[in-house]
C-alpha cells in the first residue's frame, strides 16, 4: 500500500491520479490497517477518482491461482525448463510436483531458493555452484546440477 499511498498524496515520481481515473483495491483490508487504508481511499476520491473496494463492491480475488489454474497454465505453455516463484517452498514443492504431473521431466524443474543462481543457456539449465546471500556476496556451494524437486536439498525426486 506505500506505493498507493504515495500515489494518492501525489508524491509518485512517474504516476499520477487524474478525474475519473478508476482505481481497484482487490485485496481485503488487513486488521488493524483499517484507519490508515480509509485514509488513502478518502485522498484518492477527493483526487477525483472512482475507487472501487471490498466494501462497495465483490471485487475480492485471493492473489493466488487454484492448482487447475496452474495446471491449465502448464499445459498451455509446456516449458522445457520450470522453476515455481512464487511463495514459501512448500507452496513451490507442490507447484513443482503439478509440473511433474503433467509430464516436464524431473530433471528440467528447479526448486530453488533466495540466493540459488539457475544457469540457463542454450543447451541446458542447471544450479550454479555460487550463490548469493542478501549482501549480494557470492559463496560457494557443494553440489553442482540441479536434479529435480530436491534442488534445494537432497536429490531426492518427489514423493
Amino acid at each position: 500500500m506505500s506505493v498507493l499511498s504515495r500515489i494518492a498524496t501525489d508524491e509518485h515520481k512517474q504516476i499520477k491520479i487524474k478525474e475519473n481515473d478508476v482505481v481497484i483495491l482487490s485485496a481485503k483490508v488487513i486488521p488493524g490497517n483499517e484507519h490508515s487504508i480509509g485514509r488513502i481511499i478518502t485522498i484518492l476520491f477527493r483526487r477525483g477518482a472512482n475507487v472501487i473496494y471490498e466494501k462497495v463492491s465483490e471485487i475480492h480475488v485471493s492473489g493466488h491461482a487454484s492448482k487447475e489454474e496452474l495446471k491449465l497454465m502448464l499445459n498451455l505453455v509446456r516449458p522445457k525448463y520450470f522453476m515455481p516463484v512464487h511463495g514459501e517452498f512448500r507452496h513451490k514443492f507442490y507447484h513443482a510436483r503439478l509440473a511433474d504431473k503433467i509430464g516436464i521431466p524431473k530433471e528440467h524443474i528447479f526448486n530453488i531458493e533466495n540466493g540459488d543462481v539457475l544457469e540457463i543457456t542454450e543447451h541446458e539449465a542447471r544450479r550454479a555452484r555460487d550463490r548469493h546471500d542478501r549482501k549480494g556476496l557470492r559463496r560457494r556451494q557443494r553440489g553442482g546440477r540441479c536434479r529435480g524437486h530436491g534442488a534445494s536439498g537432497p536429490e531426492e525426486g518427489l514423493p
